[in-house]
């Protein structure tokens, strides 16, 4: 498929129009790139050319020799134009060709524009596109700043010669361009808004045109109105230079013919028209001082107001110089060389000569070295041509060397001295020997004869001078005897056997050594038991042509001293560990038999890890000559100074106790002040004793003293600061308390045990008594009293009552001022009717393991009363889907203290009956957790309830609202708490004590019979609804459960209360509303409800119900429909 042709058309030209006066013109009739360049994008140099022809291509000629062009221009000037078609992939680039005009003169110019023919010489519909576009630009005085003058572009418009100027340049191509080429001119004031000036310019024509598009231009004019006043330009000038032959290095003066007219000098460049200056000058000469290498000089006339414009040439080659170059073989020659001659080079026929001592032929430059005195010459060669030159080389002239050395003799032993020669003649030489073998200094000449191979041996001394000489001598060396020795070993013990040598080498030599060795000078036997210990060198010297001698290092050693002592010979085991002293020969080891725990390095004696016994501890040394000794150590084992106490705590009422020894008798007791005890029998005199926390300790006096201790606490269980400790199951084995004589202390208060918010009643005679504990590590501990058969737990008596509170320790031992409120806290029942518990407990979860809890028992008397009190791991029943611990369902367990937790699944609870009546079990503590419940007949509750699950009444096994019950009373009851929810059939809540404060419940409650409570207010927390069911309606009862009714005993907080409406037979019941006094103010039902009797718009109480049927009930809504909705 043919492909656009874009065709670009310059002429230059000369013709003014209209008086203009034209500051450039070309009509690219000249030749290519005259006084303009082509670019791409990037600034690279293009050229015409046809880039895959004949489609692609940018090219100046005639266009009428180009068949690729569609449609051939017309209206254009001269023979050629510049075209171009699809070269946008070829110049590289952004594809965009750049017409560039030289820079030009405008100084004084005055009202310029810019003008030239442009056509579009496509035909095709919608050919050009809007990539394809021809841009003018300009640009003043150097700048790189280009301004737009013109711009054409394809436009898609359907039409054939597509290609539109966008003549006001803005951004609307409206004028089309076709291949009669349009003449285009822009004024340049117009377009900037002022006037344009400067003093040169370039203006810039840019080109972009992909397949089949062509375009044409011609005619790039630069025209103004007027210019300032004319200068006269200087003349081409006419050069010459002289003289007429330059040599390489000399000068020369170029001559300068020409007018300077307006032109201040002549301007004289190297490497082009502009290029390098080199100087100037007013006349008609200029001197170049040295020309090396052939140079062309542009010259012209610049200054002035005259523009720089073309240059004219002139190039001087110099004549190069003769060349003078010659060589000799070396730089220097002995007086016995050959005689030599020198190359030349360079010119031949010059000219040798050189200073006196040097024989030389001055036509040839031969040396007669014999002739010559020795010395350094310089030798200088002269040529004859029209460029005379010369060159010199240096020459040296050495005499002869001499060699003269000698030895002072002609054989030599090889354990010789070593032996150097006499130089007589030029010293500074080398020394070289043949064959190989002989350790010679190759400087000195020095012969190592210890390091040489006896042989015979030529050396040669060469000497190191430039003219080098040798000369030779003879010498021969013999081998020393062989005087190789050696003992079995290089040291022995004065036990040893003795040792003689074995001579490996030249054997009938004589045997020596220092005084002490006895050694035999004939075989060199040692008799060591004769030598004094020590280190010796025996020495073995031969006898033969060349005697020699070799020494071996033998050392005789004395025994190890194995000396060692410990600083007794025996000790205990609770002694400090004893180290022996090694009087002898240290860094041996120590062994001994089994039972001693011995350190092997150090000798230590680990007494404490050691049984008991006599052992023989060895020391052996690692010397060179070991040796051995023995001591003998006995370990006793520590007296036994076990004893005990019939208790560890004890009342100052108690019978003195005491103690059995079981160990060592005969030893004292000891212990800290106010404790009354006998050294002698340990017995402890308890009233005459302080109450507090004692260690008595029973030291014996045997030969390894040993002491034991044991804790004993004397307590008068009245004073906060003397706790008595309680452990863990020690149940009511210990002492049994009484609480005569106890009284309150000074700021102690007495526990709530009714969690009732108030403050309880506090008798004249009341009185506690203080324990403490540690919790164990589950944190769950179960704490008992009983004043009725002390082994036996059981009901308290009825008219006095023992309290339990726990507490966290105070943080000052015995200040009640740091002793924070009771965690919980609980007294028995005492009721006539209602005796619920088998004495009085707490249950207590969630302590802290480790840490220490004080444990309060109160009393409203102070007579005596004997009890006793036990800390123990509460019984848990737990269920998880199913009973699991401890020992199945809790209700066949009489253990009114048992702790029922249920942790998933609902719970059942089925009583065993008596006489067809439930017996209800009695339950300490009750857990139901989330997600969890428990379904109940009857459940008499001691100590908590927390529901976070649900609770459900039954009746034999299945779910009703009978007669379940809850009971419990506020004498043990200490928190009813939860996040879930209690469904209680009838719940009975006993006051005991006559207290009136206000309860607080924490537990949501749904009431579906009575809840039923004696003489005090209950707040709930949490919402408790009376329930209403087609049945019964759940109702509140003040009760004293004697058969009056109590009128004190209230419930406030949270209370909802339901009224079930029952269907009437014949038209069902309708809706209504309970109406109240308003509570979030002081005003009346009639003003808040009635509106005070007005009945204003959207204000009022209106019951809606649903249209349609009498009596029948609306599925949507559940209001009763009526017949009109209302």
């Amino acid at each position: 498929m043919k492909k656009l042709l874009l065709s670009a058309l310059f002429m230059f030209c000369a013709v003014s129009l209209h008086a203009q006066v034209t500051l450039y013109s070309n009509g690219f009739e000249g030749s290519d790139q005259d006084t303009y360049n082509l670019t791409n994008s990037f600034g690279n140099p293009l050229g015409f050319t046809n880039f895959n022809p004949p489609s692609d291509y940018f090219l100046r000629g005639v266009p009428s020799g180009n068949s690729a062009i569609d449609v051939q221009p017309t209206n254009f000037e001269g023979a050629n134009i510049i075209v171009g078609e699809d070269f946008d992939g070829y110049v590289g680039g952004i594809g965009e060709i750049q017409l560039t005009t030289n820079s030009f003169n405008i100084a004084g110019a005055v009202d310029m524009s810019v003008s030239l023919k442009v056509g579009a010489t496509n035909d095709g519909s919608n050919r050009y596109e809007t990539s394809n576009y021809l841009i003018v630009e300009y640009a003043l005085d150097g700048s790189s700043t280009w301004i737009k003058i013109a711009e054409f572009r394809g436009v898609k418009d359907g039409s054939i010669f597509n290609f539109y100027e966008d003549d006001n340049l803005n951004g609307f191509a409206t004028v089309r361009t076709t291949n009669v080429m349009r003449d285009v001119s822009y004024n340049l004031n117009s377009r900037a808004g002022s006037a344009v000036l400067g003093t040169n310019m370039r203006v810039r024509v840019r080109l972009n045109f992909g397949v089949q598009e062509e375009i044409a231009i011609d005619e790039l004019k630069v025209q103004a109105v007027s210019q300032g006043p004319v200068c006269n330009e200087p003349s081409i000038p006419t050069l010459s230079s002289s003289p007429s032959t330059v040599c390489v290095g000399s000068s020369a003066t170029i001559n300068i013919s020409g007018n300077l007219n307006d032109a201040t000098a002549w301007h004289i460049y190297t490497g082009s028209c502009g290029g390098t200056l080199i100087g100037t000058t007013g006349t008609g000469t200029f001197l170049i001082p040295a020309i090396n290498t052939s140079t062309t000089y542009y010259i012209r006339g610049e200054g002035g107001c005259t523009t720089p414009s073309s240059c004219n040439t002139i190039t001087i080659n110099p004549t190069a110089v003769d060349d003078a170059s010659f060589s000799y073989s070396a730089s220097s020659y002995c007086t016995s060389d050959s005689d030599p001659f020198p190359t030349i080079t360079g010119s031949t026929g010059g000219t040798f000569s050189s200073s006196f001592g040097l024989s030389l032929n001055p036509s040839n430059g031969f040396i007669d070295l014999s002739a010559s005195t020795p010395g350094n010459y310089s030798i200088t060669y002269t040529t004859s041509g029209t460029c005379p030159n010369s060159s010199s080389v240096n020459v040296i002239i050495n005499g002869a060397d001499s060699a003269n050395f000698s030895y002072s003799s002609f054989s030599y032993c090889s354990n010789g001295a070593d032996v150097s020669p006499t130089i007589s003649g030029t010293s500074g030489g080398t020394f070289t020997s043949s064959p190989a073998g002989l350790s010679i200094n190759s400087s000195s000449g020095q012969i190592d004869l210890s390091a040489s191979s006896p042989a015979f041996y030529q050396i040669t001394y060469t000497t190191g001078g430039v003219c080098s000489a040798s000369s030779n001598q003879f010498i021969s060396i013999s081998g020393a005897d062989d005087a190789s020795f050696s003992y079995t070993a290089s040291s022995y013990c004065v036990s040893d056997s003795d040792p003689s040598p074995t001579i490996t080498g030249l054997g009938g030599g004589s045997f020596s050594s220092t005084a002490g060795l006895s050694i035999n000078a004939s075989s060199g036997t040692i008799d060591v038991s004769a030598s004094t210990p020590g280190a010796y060198t025996v020495t073995y010297t031969t006898s033969g042509s060349c005697p020699n001698s070799s020494n071996v290092s033998v050392t005789i050693n004395a025994l190890d001293d194995p000396s060692f002592t410990y600083s007794s010979s025996s000790y205990c085991v609770n002694g400090a560990d004893p180290s022996p002293t090694v009087t002898g020969l240290g860094g041996g080891s120590f062994t001994s038999g089994a039972g001693l725990s011995i350190n092997g390095s150090s000798g230590a004696i680990d007494v404490s890890a050691s049984t008991p016994g006599t052992y023989t501890v060895i020391y052996t040394t690692t010397g060179p000559c070991p040796n051995s000794s023995n001591v003998s150590v006995t370990i006793n084992a520590l007296d036994d100074a076990s004893f005990s106490y019939s208790s560890s705590s004890y009342s100052i009422t108690d019978v003195d106790p005491t103690p059995t020894i079981t160990g060592l008798t005969g030893g004292s007791f000891t212990s800290s002040l106010g404790l009354v005890l006998n050294g002698t029998t340990g017995s402890i005199d308890l009233s005459a004793s302080t109450t507090g926390t004692y260690i008595v300790t029973y030291t014996t006096a045997g030969s390894c003293s040993n002491s034991s201790s044991q804790v004993v606490t004397i307590t008068s269980n009245d004073n906060l600061a003397t706790p008595t400790p309680l452990a863990y199951g020690a149940g009511c084995t210990g002492s049994i308390y009484n609480t005569q004589g106890s009284t309150l202390e000074l700021g102690e208060n007495i526990p709530d045990c009714a969690f009732d918010t108030g403050v309880p009643l506090v008798p004249s005679q009341a009185s506690s008594q203080w324990y403490s504990f540690v919790a164990s590590g589950s944190g769950d501990a179960l704490i008992k009293i009983t004043d009725d058969g002390i082994n036996n737990f059981g009901p308290q008596s009825a008219s006095i009552a023992l309290t339990l509170a726990l507490y966290e320790a105070p943080t000052i031992p015995g200040d009640f001022s740091t002793l924070n409120s009771a965690i919980l806290c609980s007294s028995s029942s005492t009721f006539p009717n209602l005796e619920f518990l088998d004495g009085t407990f707490i249950d207590a979860k969630g302590l802290l393991p480790g840490e220490t809890y004080y444990v309060q028992v109160y009393s409203n008397d102070n007579s005596s009363i004997d009890y006793c009190i036990d800390v123990s791991e509460p019984v848990i029943y737990t269920y998880n889907n199913g009973w699991q611990a401890p020992n199945g369902n809790p209700e066949v367990v009489n253990n009114p203290y048992k702790r029922v937790e249920i942790l998933a699944g609902d719970a059942v609870q089925e009583p065993l009956m008596n006489s067809m009546q439930p017996i209800p079990p009695s339950v300490g503590s009750l857990y139901v957790a989330p997600n969890a419940s428990v379904s109940y007949d009857n459940l008499i509750l001691n100590s908590k309830m927390e529901i976070d699950g649900t609770l459900n009444p039954l009746i034999g096994g299945t779910l009703t609202a009978n007669t379940a019950f809850v009971i419990t009373t506020n004498q043990s009851l200490n928190s009813i708490s939860g996040s879930g929810l209690a469904n209680v059939l009838q719940f009975a809540y006993l006051n005991e004590n006559a207290n009136t404060n206000s309860v607080n419940v924490d537990l949501k409650m749904d009431v579906y019979e009575r809840f039923e409570m004696s003489d005090r207010p209950m707040n709930f927390l949490k919402k408790i609804t009376f329930k209403s069911t087609a049945d019964r309606t759940a109702v509140f009862l003040s009760s004293d459960f004697a058969g009056t009714t109590s009128s004190s005993a209230s419930i406030s907080g949270l209370v909802e209360v339901e009224q079930f409406v029952p269907e009437n037979n014949s038209v069902r019941g309708r809706a209504y509303r309970f109406v109240s006094s308003p509570v979030a103010s002081m005003s009346t039902i009639y003003s808040q409800w009635q509106e005070n009797g007005a009945a204003p718009s959207g204000f009022g109480t209106h019951i809606t119900g649903a249209s349609g049927t009498v009596g029948m009930v609306d599925a949507a809504t559940g209001f009763d429909q009526t017949s009109s909705g209302a």
